[in-house]
Order: structure tokens, then C-alpha cells, then sequence
């Protein structure tokens, strides 16, 4: 009984980005590397599939000076509802997103899901855990 296989390219997101879109065929396939998933080119949609499931990861941006902090901290004291991070992300692609912002002093805020479409959001963060600091 022979066998057969194939290779496909690995790649990472930058590089993609780089690839004449002219020169790419409709269906090509590779193993981006950021991702961690297998994508393909498509030309009605002008851009990267994944095959994962779901969307993609977004991209999007986000100013230090777009982050701010809401509510009281008292040491040994829990965080509660009031206490979260606001971040402003400027999304230039729609997909899935997971940002964790930590603290010096031990304070630890998280959120994860999904950005529908290319736009600023304005993202909420609430308390990773509710520790005691």
C-alpha cells in the first residue's frame, strides 16, 4: 500500500502580512506559528482563514495612555465589582482577544473574549482573582 504527504509552510503572522496579495493562490495553506492554527488564503475574502474553529486572534493596539484604573485599593482588603482596569484597543481586525494586565504591587486584571469588529472598544477588566493585597 504506497503513502503519501504533503508539506506545509510554517509561518508566522508578520510574514504573511508581507506576501503580495496578488501572488497568493486562492486555498494556499499554512501553519501559522503565532496562532498556533492552520489557515488558508482566501481571495473572496481577501485574507487569512483559520481552520481552528471560530475566529481568528484579533490585532489591535493599545496606548499606555488609554489605561486607567477605577475604584478603590486598600491593602489586605478584597477587590471587589468597583475595581477594575479600562483599556482602550484600537482594532484593525476582528477575532479573539485575552489580555492580562498585572500590577507591581500584586494587583492582577483579566478578560478574554471577542472583538466582532475592526474599531476602538472600550474594554473592561475586572479583578483576575479578588485577592487580598
Amino acid at each position: 500500500m504506497g503513502m503519501a504527504a504533503f508539506f506545509i509552510l510554517q509561518s508566522y503572522k508578520l510574514y504573511t502580512d508581507f506576501i503580495p496579495v496578488d501572488s497568493l493562490a486562492n486555498s494556499l495553506m499554512i501553519y501559522n506559528t503565532t496562532e498556533d492554527c492552520y489557515n488558508y488564503y482566501s481571495k473572496i475574502a481577501a485574507e487569512w482563514q483559520s481552520l481552528c474553529g471560530g475566529m481568528a486572534k484579533a490585532v489591535y493596539t493599545v496606548a499606555c495612555s488609554d489605561i486607567s484604573y477605577n475604584g478603590v485599593y486598600v491593602q489586605k482588603t478584597a477587590l471587589n465589582g468597583n475595581n477594575y482596569l479600562s483599556i482602550k484597543a484600537n482594532v484593525t481586525k476582528a477575532g479573539n482577544y485575552s489580555i492580562t494586565g498585572t500590577t507591581a504591587n500584586g494587583y492582577g486584571f483579566s478578560t478574554q473574549g471577542v472583538f466582532l469588529n475592526p474599531e476602538c472598544k472600550r474594554c473592561l477588566f475586572p479583578d483576575r482573582d479578588n485577592r487580598l493585597m
